[in-house]
């Protein structure tokens, strides 16, 4: 292996200036290494430089992919840095499969994952795996397996299973919606410390074995056995939890997006997926109501209101092409209908709107002061959970016995202050329910709330868990090494997850 001297003596030949996060990637010694960052983040270019370093340490090398097209920039980076270096090759001109012959023997092909038998046949010295996020872990395998003969190494350019919803400046985001998007670090809340945890690189790692969380309240999380939470004894790996362990839930974070929605859209929005169907032939909307509030609402808008039916109808192009601007499909049915990706990412008065349009529709106001939502959608009550969570409202979430979910609460005042109902009917009964518990009894004991870094906690009773299997995610978290997922305190296993830097 060249040394330090020797590699940066190739790097500033071709033009190759490692930033502080790559010299780590090029220093680590362990065989398996990942480079990891976002769109045009210069992967491919340091994951090359790092192959023509090495290019003296055996005779044969792959470039694999998902398929051979995406070995495309690493082959070319590769050629070019050989004509800096003056090495004489001779390469094809084309990927599908590609090669580059270098003078004494040393030899660099490409590989695709889509034929898995080419992939077994030789015993290459290095195998630089190219856009990582998008090759299985099956492949990961294969490649790591092929290198074990002459003790050679895998670097990859290119946890928590994908849907996982992380909080963001950009809203709240399922974790794999985060990969290649990160181009510069994106703030994940403030403590009351003043202390900012901003992430820097969200990546792919592959699908593996996994550990389903189930904790009090209805919160839940799937990630790697190793992956660490905060509990009430420290940090501690999925794999090692116990029901004895209760796992802090951070709220009222009041972190939202900055996606500008007017409020007026927004509660629209949220009656729509209360009570709404999308006739896509005709681009006719309906929604179904008693309520003379909103049969007055959407008459305004040119409804026409059947009293045999229920039913307002409509077709309005400009409020289905609004619809279609928040994310919302025409195709969506009761079991599949979602809190639009356009709230999700929009602003907190817009976020609050559309809570108190779905509350209208669906929600119920009970005269014992507890707030309920019912849906059949899985999808839809979980965002709502983590909505209410960000608000400050730490709702349960269950689902029946006839497969309806449902999310409740019991702080009827503190959800009357923040989200309320627009109807006034609703809203009458939380304002005369005059609530006698305190808040630290409902849902847990008294030592169940409390604060830690200066946050408020709710700390659930872990339920039970199990194993699973996923494709797994994570993110670089500098300073804090911490961030929110599906309203958990999880760490970044960064500098740990399978071994990688």
């Amino acid at each position: 292996m060249a040394n330090k001297a020797q590699r940066d003596l190739i790097f500033s030949k071709i033009g190759h200036t490692p930033t502080a996060a790559q010299e780590k990637i090029h220093d680590s010694l362990a065989r398996v290494r990942l480079v990891a960052g976002g769109e045009r983040s210069g992967k491919s270019r340091s994951a090359a430089a790092d192959l023509t370093s090495r290019l003296f340490e055996g005779k044969l090398f792959w470039l694999t992919a998902a398929d051979y097209e995406r070995t495309r920039a690493e082959f070319d980076y590769i050629i070019e840095h050989l004509v800096k270096l003056g090495i004489k090759f001779s390469a094809t001109k084309h990927v599908d499969p590609g090669e580059i012959e270098i003078e004494g023997g040393i030899r660099i092909a490409t590989k695709s994952a889509k034929d898995p038998r080419k992939l077994a046949m030789e015993a290459p010295d290095g195998i630089l795996v190219c856009e990582a996020s998008q090759v299985d872990f099956e492949t990961f395998l294969r490649v790591r397996g092929r290198v074990m003969e002459r003790r050679g190494w895998v670097l990859l350019s290119g946890c928590l299973a994908g849907e996982s919803l992380i909080f963001t400046e950009q809203g709240i985001l399922p974790i794999e919606q985060l990969v290649g998007q990160i181009t510069h670090p994106i703030n994940l809340g403030v403590f009351s410390s003043g202390i900012v945890k901003k992430a820097d690189l969200a990546w792919y790692n592959g699908a593996g074995k996994s550990i389903k969380l189930e904790l009090h309240k209805g919160f839940k999380l799937e990630g790697t056995p190793n992956h660490k939470v905060v509990t009430n004894r420290g940090w501690v790996e999925l794999q090692n939890l116990t029901t004895e362990d209760k796992v802090a839930i951070p709220y009222g974070q009041d972190l939202w997006g900055k996606k500008l929605v007017s409020n007026d859209l927004a509660y629209l929005a949220g009656l729509y997926i209360a009570e709404g169907c999308w006739d896509s032939k005709y681009n006719r909307i309906s929604i179904a109501s008693k309520e003379p509030e909103v049969i007055e609402l959407f008459e305004k808008r040119g409804f026409v209101y059947s009293p045999k039916t229920f039913q307002l109808r409509k077709t309005d192009h400009e409020l289905a092409k609004a619809f279609e601007d928040l994310g919302i499909e025409r195709t969506w049915k009761a079991k599949n209908k979602e809190v639009p990706q356009g709230i999700m990412q929009a602003n907190k008065e817009a976020a609050t709107a559309f809570l108190q349009g779905l509350f209208d529709g669906d929600g119920c106001a009970a005269s014992e002061g507890r707030v309920t939502l019912d849906t059949i959608s899985e999808k839809l009550a979980r965002q709502v959970h983590m909505l209410l969570l960000n608000l400050g409202i730490v709702a349960t979430l269950a689902q029946r016995k006839d497969k309806c979910w449902v999310v409740y609460t019991s702080e009827s005042q503190n959800y009357s202050q923040i989200v309320g109902f627009g109807l006034p009917r609703k809203q009458k009964v939380l304002l005369n329910f005059r609530a006698t518990r305190n808040r630290t009894f409902l849902g847990g004991k008294k030592d169940d709330w409390g604060t830690l870094n200066n946050q408020k906690v709710f700390w659930a009773k872990v339920l039970r868990k199990q194993e699973g299997f996923c494709q797994s995610y994570d993110l670089s978290v500098p300073v804090t090494h911490m961030y929110c997922a599906n309203g958990i305190w999880v760490h970044n296993s960064f500098e740990s997850s399978l071994g990688w830097y």
